[in-house]
């Protein structure tokens, strides 16, 4: 049982390599183009970049961020993943501030429930 503790603990990740590796991350983000999911007939994933430069630090006041949350907010609610995707970005980001449309969020998640 303490060799395969003390071989998982070798095999543990270096915090520096993980740090390096989300900055390299952010950096794609910036620039990169947001894919779709055609099976899903889900445009883009915009949400999903926002969601991951948030939870690698990244401010609300970066040009990016800003970019990001204008375009979702003014994006009508559709598909089920990047509205469920939009409720926890608002959460995080204000959840005073944007609570009506969370609230707009959790009743088209309801409104759209498959009975399976």
């Amino acid at each position: 049982m303490l060799a395969l503790l003390a071989a998982l603990l070798l095999q543990a990740p270096d915090s520096l390599a993980v740090d390096k590796a989300i900055k390299k991350g952010v950096v794609y983000l910036r620039t990169a183009k947001s894919p779709g999911v055609s099976f899903a007939k889900i445009e883009q994933t915009s949400e999903l970049c926002l969601f991951t430069m948030l939870h690698a630090g990244v401010p609300e006041s970066d040009p990016r961020v800003e970019e990001l949350l204008k375009a979702m907010l003014e994006a009508p609610l559709e598909r089920t993943y990047p509205v469920a995707l939009q409720a926890m970005i608002l959460e995080e980001v204000n959840r005073a501030k944007y609570q009506d449309r969370i609230a707009a969020c959790a009743q088209h998640l309801v409104d759209n429930q498959c009975l399976n």
